[in-house]
């Protein structure tokens, strides 16, 4: 199951986010996920075997001003 969870972010934040998202070839909103994942498997907060990894998509990276 997924939530989706509304988060407001600085837009130095949301245009790193989108430059990561390009280099890993994510949408943004994939990007954040993993990056929310990563850090609560690091923190033994989560298995790491809960889960499959989220893949790249090939779908175009979101622009972070339409988020807002």
């Amino acid at each position: 199951m997924m939530t989706r969870i509304p988060i407001k972010l600085e837009e130095r934040d949301a245009l790193a986010l989108s430059k990561l998202a390009r280099q890993e070839y994510r949408d943004i909103r994939q990007q954040a996920a993993v990056i929310i994942s990563t850090e609560l498997k690091r923190r033994g907060l989560i298995s790491t075997t809960d889960a499959p990894p989220i893949p790249p998509t090939t779908s175009q990276p979101v622009n972070p001003a339409t988020l807002a």
